[in-house]
Formats: structure tokens, sequence, C-alpha cells
């Protein structure tokens, strides 16, 4: 934590240590505490700093004597958590080839995709976060996503909760703890899908996620 060679102080008044050529580390590098010896008029005596929250906390000496323990109002710095989601990899879903016959009109059925969105933190501690979907919503349905097909949407649940743009949800992560996401097609409700043109439909959403 020192950053330097041991000091040799030579203090206006035995006792006094002048701790203007020390070189410390700068706030909020580290917390902790660092002690060594100096020499002073020939004699050999201990000091010991503190560093709280990055802060260097000089020790009095009472009648000759240095205080032995730290203490401080001065409230340690959190070490700020560093996650990541999904591994940093976009989430991909991929229905393979559907008959529009099997396209219902809820989040439910077997052309239904099921993902995981993981959250991994390093550091100690519950991290809270708020997830808000923002998607273009079907025209005739604001509960699904529109796809590049105009009778096809994308309804989306997150942990069985159906989520649609403007959605936002919360998520507690201690390490590391992941959200059940569901993607199904989707048609109009009253419309026949027969109307559904045929051919490669694609769709897009994102998540936002934001830390407490």
């Amino acid at each position: 934590m020192y950053n330097g060679p041991l000091p040799v102080a030579t203090p206006a008044r035995p006792g006094v240590y002048d701790s203007s050529t020390a070189r410390f580390i700068h706030k909020g590098q580290a917390t902790g505490s660092a002690s060594w010896r100096i020499t002073s008029y020939g004699c050999n005596f201990p000091v010991k700093y503190c560093l709280i929250g990055g802060l260097k906390v000089f020790h009095a000496m009472r009648a000759g004597r240095i205080l032995d323990t730290c203490s401080s109002s001065i409230p340690t710095t959190p070490t700020p958590s560093t996650c990541t989601i999904n591994g940093g990899q976009d989430i991909n879903v991929n229905f393979g080839n559907v008959d529009r016959n099997d396209i219902g009109t809820g989040p439910e059925g077997s052309l239904v995709q099921t993902k995981n969105l993981t959250i991994s933190c390093q550091g100690n501690g519950v991290q809270n976060f708020s997830i808000r979907m923002q998607s273009t919503p079907a025209s005739w349905n604001n509960n699904a996503i529109q796809s590049s097909n105009k009778n096809v949407g994308i309804a989306t649940t997150f942990n069985g909760r159906a989520i649609t743009n403007g959605t936002t949800m919360n998520m507690a992560v201690n390490g590391s703890s992941s959200a059940n996401l569901t993607f199904t097609p989707v048609r109009g409700a009253g419309s026949d899908p027969s109307n559904i043109a045929t051919g490669a439909f694609t769709a897009s959403t994102t998540l936002i996620v934001t830390q407490q």
C-alpha cells in the first residue's frame, strides 16, 4: 500500500511525525492499513496509517504512545461490481420451418422457443437490476412484437409473465442469476392462418438492463 521508500522523519519536536515526506496511493485505489518503522532522533518507533475508503488517516500519539487501532467515521467506498449479460452474446431465436396453421393467438403451443437471460456479477452482495423491453408492437396486438410479416407477431414472456414494449421487470442477482424467456409466433385474434403470407420472417427487440 505504501508507494515509496521508508521515510526518515525529522519532526519539529520529539514524538510528532511529519508525514509530508511520505507518498501514498491516491484516493479510491485501496482500503486497508500499512505499518512500518521510522527513525527519529536515533530512536526507532512504529508509525501506522489507516487507509479507510482510500483516505490516509494518521495515528495520533498520546504521551509518546501510538494508538493501536484504526477507527474512522468515513465509510468504506464499495468496490463497483462488474456485470455481464449473457456473456456479451445476443439472444438468437430460430423457429425453423413453421406451418402457418400452427400459429395461434397466444404465447403457448408447439412453436414456443425458450431462452435464458443470464446476468453474472463479480463482487459480493446482491445487485438489483431493472429490465425494460423496447420493441415495435404489432398494429393488431400491442402484446406482440411486429415481425417482417405483417400478419405475424412474436409473443414474449419473462419468467411466465407476458411482456411487451415498455414493460419493466426487476431482477436480483447474487453472483449469477437467470430469467426464463419464451418467444412464440402469433397471429391476430379472429384472423385466418390462410391470410399469413408464406416465406421467411424476422423480428427483433431490445432488453435495456439497468443496474439500480
